[in-house]
C-alpha cells in the first residue's frame, strides 16, 4: 500500500478492521522511516494502544488539536500518517470541516490517512465520506459481491462468504483488485506506555 493519500478500511463487525489499520500503519512507518503516526478514534479500540502513536485523540475536540499538529508537519514538508478509526462518528461532528481540509491535502500526497469504518458507514457519497471514497482505494474485509461497488466504486467478482475469515478481504487500487490477508499484529506491535 503506497504510504500517502487516503485509504479506506471497511468491513462488518469482527472482521479485523482494527488489526488491519495497525498493520497498515506499521507497514507505512517501515516504508518511510521517521514518519510520525497519529491516531483518532476510540480509546478502547485494540489499535489505540497497540502501536507507538506520536499522539492520540479520542474525541472531536482533541482531534482538532491533533490535526493542527499534523498540519504543521505537512507545512514543514513531512508526510505524517493518520489513522481515523470509526469514521462515521467524526463525519458529522465539529471535526468534519478540519478532516475535509486534511483529506484534500492527503489526496495530493502530503499525508497518509487510513479511514476505518463499518460497511454501513460507507453508504453515502456526500461530504467527508464522499471525499474519502473518491480515490477508490482501500480494503474491504469479509466482503460481499456488492460491497466493492458500494464502497470503492470497483466491481468485485462473485464471492462466497466462507472464503473470507477475519483479516482477509479484497484490496482495490486504481480499479484493480487483489485478495489479501492481514497478519495478526495487535499483539506484535510494541504497546504505548504512559
Amino acid at each position: 500500500i503506497e504510504p500517502s493519500g487516503t485509504f479506506i478500511v471497511a468491513g462488518p463487525p469482527g472482521s479485523g478492521r482494527s488489526n488491519a489499520v495497525a498493520a497498515i500503519a506499521a507497514q507505512a512507518v517501515r516504508a518511510r522511516p521517521g514518519a510520525r503516526a497519529f491516531y483518532i478514534g476510540n480509546p478502547r479500540s485494540a489499535a489505540a494502544s497497540a502501536f507507538p502513536w506520536v499522539a492520540k485523540a479520542t474525541d472531536a475536540s482533541s482531534g482538532m488539536s491533533l490535526l493542527n499538529e499534523v498540519t504543521e508537519l505537512m507545512d514543514a514538508e513531512q508526510c505524517p500518517i493518520v489513522v481515523l478509526e470509526g469514521v462515521g462518528e467524526y463525519a458529522s461532528s465539529m471535526l468534519e470541516l478540519s478532516l475535509s481540509t486534511f483529506v484534500k491535502r492527503a489526496v495530493r500526497g502530503e499525508a497518509l490517512l487510513i479511514a476505518e469504518g463499518e460497511l454501513s458507514e460507507w453508504v453515502t457519497n456526500f461530504g467527508l465520506m464522499g471525499e474519502l471514497k473518491a480515490p477508490r482505494r482501500g480494503v474491504i474485509l469479509q466482503p460481499e459481491t456488492i460491497d466493492g461497488d458500494m464502497v470503492l466504486k470497483t466491481p468485485f467478482p462473485r464471492l462466497g462468504r466462507g472464503e473470507f475469515p477475519a483479516g482477509r478481504g479484497i484490496l482495490a487500487q486504481r480499479g484493480k483488485i487483489a485478495r489479501v490477508q492481514f497478519p495478526h499484529v495487535l499483539n506484535d506491535v510494541p504497546a504505548v506506555h504512559g
